[in-house]
């Protein structure tokens, strides 16, 4: 069903998972990971979408709305997936989320060049009346001179909505009154200078994947945790911020210390003291060689991955990996054998839930 997970939110026990490339669906599974429905039909007609490209949850009224990009507009389901109804919109945004029942977030990402003549805010709180309320996010070095600056929406339990902007390394709380700059993660030297942000150039995202400067690509504010991802050269890292401790840890790759062969990579969702991640299961066969070779070398799991790495050339990346497994105490049993030897390279990702340690 899904090519890859655009977006993910887990609500009352079930995933809603938003494809936008291969299934153009979102797809709701429960917490085993069976699938029960999409949400909505692939289509042109009234209630149906071509290309989903955003949603969000509402609690409250246990809703879920989607953006469908090329019709400009907002598509309302119950969560049962009937068709409600639709909002029609002016114009076209890069993402949207669900301040309160009767209160949108909108994310436009305009550049210089293609900002409307109406409003050249970025961030506009509107009710379902379309009655704008509060809007921010007008001067440009807040976004990069052109689209395709990561903008994430975090919808926390507590009530309150967060934003990262483009090209950003800020996190904003937005009330219906007030938005407010709440986190600033420092990259030091690799901070995006303003002066750069605030250059015209079409090579934009090319140039800014050579540097080593770095910018956040999603947010999630726990009780004791903050755990966001940050992009560098191409590459996304996902950190976990420890409020009691101010300490940080951060990696390229989870290492899965409970069966010890299982890697997680982007965060998806994070609630309570969880992260939601997910293991792609095209290269499952390299983990499949790795449980044979293991009953015929009569060899344990870790001493096969660290023989693997052995081989390969050295690098920093190599050398914190290998380091990682034989510091880990991990073992694997039958009950992960089993579940990876069922899996398939053409089957859907495989999602991986990861309890943070306390540090």
């Amino acid at each position: 069903l899904i090519g890859r997970i655009d977006k993910l939110i887990f609500y009352d026990n079930k995933y809603y998972i938003l494809d936008q490339v291969l299934g153009k669906s979102i797809f709701v599974f429960d917490e085993e990971g069976k699938f029960i429905r999409r949400i909505g039909n692939i289509g042109k007609g009234p209630g149906e979408y071509d290309e989903p490209n955003d949603m969000a949850l509402d609690g409250d009224s246990k809703r879920i709305y989607i953006y469908c990009h090329n019709k400009k507009v907002l598509l309302n389901y119950d969560l049962n997936g009937r068709f409600l109804n639709e909002i029609r919109l002016k114009y076209y945004m890069k993402s949207f989320s669900i301040l309160d029942t009767n209160i949108f977030a909108f994310y436009f990402d305009y550049d210089r060049e293609s900002k409307p003549e109406h409003d050249a805010s970025n961030l506009i709180l509107m009710n379902k009346q379309g009655k704008i309320l509060n809007s921010a996010f007008d001067d440009f070095k807040f976004i990069g001179p052109r689209k395709g600056g990561i903008s994430f929406f975090s919808h926390q339990d507590r009530g309150d909505l967060t934003i990262s902007p483009g090209y950003s390394n800020r996190v904003y709380s937005i009330y219906e009154d007030s938005i407010i700059c709440n986190y600033l993660i420092d990259f030091g030297k690799e901070n995006i200078p303003v002066d750069l942000l605030n250059e015209t150039n079409k090579n934009f995202d090319s140039k800014i994947n050579k540097t080593d400067f770095a910018f956040i690509n999603n947010y999630f504010e726990l009780d004791k945790y903050l755990v966001f991802s940050f992009v560098q050269k191409g590459q996304i890292f996902s950190c976990i911020y420890s409020k009691d401790n101010d300490n940080l840890k951060y990696a390229k790759v989870w290492i899965n210390d409970l069966f010890g062969l299982f890697t997680g990579g982007m965060i998806h969702y994070a609630y309570d003291d969880k992260i939601i991640t997910s293991y792609d299961p095209s290269s499952i066969s390299n983990y499949h060689e790795i449980i044979k070779s293991s009953s015929i070398l009569k060899k344990s799991i870790k001493e096969i991955l660290i023989e693997n790495l052995d081989k390969l050339p050295t690098n920093d990346i190599i050398a914190t990996i290998k380091e990682k497994i034989e510091d880990s105490e991990f073992s694997t049993d039958s009950t992960e054998i089993d579940l990876i030897n069922n899996i398939n390279e053409l089957d859907n990702p495989v999602l991986i839930t990861c309890k943070i340690k306390r540090f």
